[in-house]
């Protein structure tokens, strides 16, 4: 059974650590503050959005890991998706950040123009259902 504190999901939270650390060329890459497919224009907003005092004032009363750092990105990330209206209120940065990360909102229900290139996320999805059509 997966643990639910404050709303979060232990699966989603470590699982956005794999995404975090993953590379493109399938390699493991520890201490990385966001997945390498993070747009560069997203993180300094991300980062200093982070940081505000209203924001810090919010992940303290849920409480959420408000170090910035390695816990920041699967922290935030678990609560768009399971809190999103809690996290687009606190800081609408943020969530408009992370749907366009994901290419999908959640209070909306609907997926929107995804900013960059394929995720590593969705080469990871099309490679385990390839090996699950194989294996068939």
């Amino acid at each position: 059974m997966l643990r639910r504190v404050y709303g979060e999901n232990l699966f989603t939270h470590e699982f956005s650590h794999v995404v975090q650390a993953a590379t493109s060329d399938h390699k493991w890459t520890k201490g990385q503050n966001f997945p390498q497919d993070f747009p560069e224009e997203f993180r300094e907003t991300f980062e200093s959005e982070f940081k505000s005092d209203r924001v810090q004032d919010y992940f303290k009363s849920i409480p959420l890991n408000n170090n910035f750092g390695g816990e920041s990105y699967p922290g935030v990330n678990t609560d768009f998706h399971f809190n999103p209206e809690r996290l687009q209120k606190a800081s609408p940065e943020i969530y408009d950040i992370l749907t366009e990360y994901h290419g999908y909102d959640p209070l909306e229900g609907e997926t929107v123009d995804r900013v960059g290139k394929r995720s590593f996320l969705e080469e990871i999805v099309e490679r385990v259902q390839d090996r699950a059509m194989s294996a068939q």
